[in-house]
């Protein structure tokens, strides 16, 4: 599935087609192997709704064995990207999955 350029919060702009996530103060550009800018169009998609962990590993590692460990490295890595050091944009909903709490 192709996704179209989109704001996360109005502060930083996401470019799926170059995988580029610019945060919009600083202009600082983070460039998201693959598997991370689909992680977050599948999130930024479905904002305000968990979405389940299995869901996720499903979609984006496919039969992987190590998808689970992907899952959280990969949304530590978002957060980091998107300066979420308290946890609140994207949020772990324990035993189930991850939310993102975005405009």
């Amino acid at each position: 599935m192709e996704y179209s350029a989109f704001y996360i919060n109005h502060q930083f702009l996401v470019e799926p087609a170059t995988h580029l996530v610019t945060e919009m103060n600083s202009a600082q550009k983070t460039r998201l192997e693959p598997r991370l800018m689909k992680l977050l169009c599948l999130l930024a998609e479905r904002a305000e709704t968990v979405i389940q962990r299995e869901y996720l590993i499903q979609e984006i590692w496919g039969d992987y064995g190590g998808g689970d460990e992907g899952l959280t490295q990969a949304i530590s890595f978002l957060r980091k990207t998107l300066n979420d050091t308290d946890k609140k944009m994207i949020a772990t909903i324990p035993k189930q999955g991850y939310i993102l709490h975005a405009t």
